[in-house]
């Protein structure tokens, strides 16, 4: 969203003790963000809030600027959504108490990618951060999965760096406002995430990560996200916040075993056991649940199937007719297809998935019934 509502509902969100619930009030009540803000004494109306708060909420509106948030959001490059673009990520409609709008840096998700929330514990060990680097790099290459996190330390951390370094899109939703780096030692990764991925909020600049914010933010990961994978995290943790509300939302649940000698393995372990999660061991337990096995069953029972059901475009009914022809390697088959690189990794594989097609030596692709 730009134009002249911007830089009035972004001000609105500014004023002390202005919750976007309230925004969302205020904006219904007079039509527009503009009128809302240059209506402060007919507030009362739209919200049912005590006097003190309200006096306090007038108070602090008067010594906002709403051009000069406006410059300073735009010096950072800042964008903002409304829950009504076309943009706007469509599962965050449906959460609790769902965001009027939201800051966001880089690009939003591509919403038409498989996306998976990565969540655990900030004081994980050598084991949680290698079984998360192995399981979202194999998600991304084999599938161009969009991955999903807070950016704290540990688990999160490690599951954007892998994102990243496969080459994939990766969305940090903060517990602070977009332009405040929590915690300070992922300066670094924030600004890549920016720059290839999406730093994402819903708290006003400036705003610090408190602790009553991460629940709140929690309820966005999952949203975001088909499934959440749980790493190591204890029992009782920060993390059961998010998958309370990936099952809320009907999401599915991952969760990698680990030691049972480690408490960090205390909440994976209760969510399989209690049914809630699925063990998940490899990225393919995540995807054979999203893209399918059914082709592999169906050819072993001696039906037969047309592939071509499996393409959505032209461009995979392409590599299709030209994998018909013999064995193709991968270069021939981005030339031919025109697709991207994960694109083309991603129909591959589940092509592969489908069991309608199998990798051989060399890079190279081949159909089954070759």
């Amino acid at each position: 969203m730009e134009g002249r509502d911007v830089k009035y509902l972004i001000a609105l969100g500014q004023v002390d003790e202005m919750e976007q619930k309230h925004i969302a009030a205020l904006t219904d009540y007079f039509g527009d963000a503009e009128t809302a803000w240059k209506s402060p004494r007919l507030w009362r109306r739209a919200l049912r809030l005590k006097e003190s708060r309200l006096e306090q909420m007038t108070a602090s509106r008067a010594g906002l600027d709403p051009d000069a948030i406006d410059a300073y959001r735009r010096s950072l490059g800042v964008k903002i959504t409304v829950s009504s673009d076309a943009d706007f990520p469509a599962f965050l409609r449906n959460v609790t108490d769902p965001p009027r709008f939201l800051y966001y840096l880089g690009a939003l998700p591509p919403p038409e990618r498989l996306s998976v929330a990565v969540v655990g514990a900030r004081n994980c060990g050598d084991y949680g951060r290698d079984t998360v680097n192995q399981i979202v790099t194999d998600l991304v290459t084999k599938a161009g999965v969009h991955i999903v996190s807070g950016m704290a330390e540990g688990i999160d951390g490690a599951a954007h760096r892998a994102a990243l370094s496969a080459g994939g899109f990766t969305t940090a939703v903060l517990g602070s406002g977009v332009d405040v780096v929590y915690p300070p030692c992922h300066r670094g990764l924030y600004r890549e995430i920016a720059a290839k991925g999406c730093v994402l909020s819903e708290y006003p600049f400036g705003c610090p990560a408190l602790k009553h914010h991460f629940p709140r933010r929690n309820r966005l990961i999952s949203g975001l996200a088909d499934g959440v994978l749980v790493a190591e995290a204890r029992r009782k943790s920060g993390t059961l916040h998010t998958v309370g509300h990936g099952l809320e939302q009907g999401k599915n649940i991952y969760a990698i075993p680990g030691s049972v000698f480690s408490p960090l393995s205390g909440l994976p372990h209760y969510l399989i056991e209690m049914g809630e999660a699925k063990f998940t061991a490899c990225a393919d337990d995540i995807l054979e649940d999203f893209l399918g096995v059914g082709f592999a069953a169906e050819r072993e029972s001696g039906g037969e199937r047309d592939l071509t059901a499996l393409a959505s475009d032209g461009a995979e009914r392409a590599v299709l007719a030209e994998l018909a022809k013999g064995r193709r390697g991968f270069d021939e088959l981005l030339d031919i297809s025109g697709l991207s690189a994960p694109a083309l990794t991603s129909f591959l594989t589940l092509l592969e998935i489908e069991g309608a097609v199998r990798e051989t030596p060399g890079n190279t692709y081949t159909l089954t019934n070759s």
